[in-house]
């Protein structure tokens, strides 16, 4: 790795590949995901369902919104009540393998869009690593990180609940959305990507360069290099 590169790594300022790189906003395609947990420690936490779609400046492709309910065992604690699924369904739901094997060849050829991404990537990474799905990088949309640079040049205490996805899509009037259904979640996401791209005055000539300066923008490796 050369210097400029160690450099950029360790100011958390790496380059987009060259397929992102100088691609128009409007032309970037976007996969927005939201996984549901049974507890936020990512180094054991269960799947109970995962949600995604796909969308492409300022459009939701419904025609792609998947939804898929993963059989799950042991304690899940107070999960499927908070996330409204019931014990038999999760009996009933698919194997995690195959719902994993589904997204990951997703992954590459899209620009991901999260709301806390950390949580969910770093479940991901867990999986895919466990699965031997070989994925270099992909590239990640934040939206959490994104409302709380929006909202520091506005407010000078940031209250952990204000960047919850319900009260960050409240700021910017987006209507309500039945939290904790991973599918709901994944749209009311993207849906909020687009209200901070407005709120950003980005144009839909613009590049994701527009983006590095917030910190919202990052790469995450799913499998280390050896």
């Amino acid at each position: 790795m050369g210097l400029i590169s160690r450099l950029k790594q360790c100011f958390g300022q790496q380059s987009l590949p060259a397929k992102w790189a100088n691609l128009p906003i409007r032309d970037i395609p976007l996969l927005a995901l939201d996984l549901e947990l049974t507890s936020l420690d990512t180094t054991s936490a269960k799947i109970t369902s995962i949600g995604w779609l796909c969308g492409k400046h300022l459009h939701c492709y419904l025609h792609s919104a998947r939804h898929h309910v993963v059989r799950a065992s042991g304690s899940l604690q107070q999960s499927p009540v908070i996330h409204g699924i019931t014990q038999e369904k999760l009996w009933q739901g698919e194997k995690l393998a195959d719902v994993i094997e589904t997204l990951v060849p997703l992954l590459p050829d899209h620009i991901l869009v999260l709301h806390h991404a950390h949580l969910d990537m770093a479940v991901i990474k867990r999986l895919a690593t466990k699965l031997e799905l070989n994925v270099d990088e992909v590239w990640v949309i934040d939206t959490l990180i994104l409302c709380k640079y929006l909202l520091s040049k506005t407010s000078l205490v940031i209250k952990p609940d204000s960047l919850t996805l319900t009260n960050c899509r409240a700021r910017y009037a987006l209507p309500a959305i039945n939290a904790h259904n991973a599918l709901d979640d994944a749209m009311a996401t993207l849906e909020l990507w687009f209200a901070c791209q407005s709120a950003m005055n980005i144009k839909p000539s613009d590049t994701l360069r527009s983006l590095m300066h917030t910190g919202a923008l990052k790469p995450y490796r799913l499998i280390h290099p050896n």
